[in-house]
């Protein structure tokens, strides 16, 4: 009797493990964007044509995702430096130069609905479609990067 009410609890317990795995699982990637992504769902954001995501010491990451605005890109910046630095980007040659402190060996990321200004410049907004305009301004970006020390 006694072995019996322990192999069934034992089968209970698993059970509800696997229950709760099965749940996570399950569970859309992102309701709603937070400052805590899986790692793995972040992708290197390429600097260049070679795929290079490290400029000067800061290492580029970015995902797409749903916000209450709409479709957005959200950048990560990972600072390797032991001080901090200024990130600086422009989207198009009619677009102002927009600057993002990172300090010294720290991780910042940009977040949906984030009142924090440095990291609302880690949020870009994504373009309905392509069209040949959109693809010169990425590219113009992409050209117009750089990071300097502080």
């Amino acid at each position: 009797m006694k072995t019996n009410f322990t192999l069934i609890t034992l089968l209970f317990l698993s059970l509800q493990i696997s229950l709760c795995k099965a749940q996570e699982q399950a569970r859309p990637v992102f309701k709603e964007a937070t400052l805590s992504h899986p790692a793995e769902l972040w992708k290197p954001f390429k600097l260049n044509e070679e795929g290079n995501n490290v400029l000067n010491g800061l290492h580029f990451y970015t995902v797409k995702v749903d916000c209450n605005s709409g479709k957005v890109k959200l950048l990560k910046l990972v600072n390797v430096n032991n001080y901090p630095v200024k990130f600086s980007y422009q989207m198009s040659p009619e677009s102002p130069v927009i600057n993002v402190m990172v300090p010294a060996s720290k991780t910042i990321e940009g977040a949906c609905g984030t009142t924090d200004a440095n990291l609302a410049n880690l949020v870009l907004k994504v373009p309905a479609e392509k069209t040949e305009e959109i693809m010169k301004n990425k590219e113009f970006m992409r050209a117009h990067i750089s990071v300097s020390p502080l």
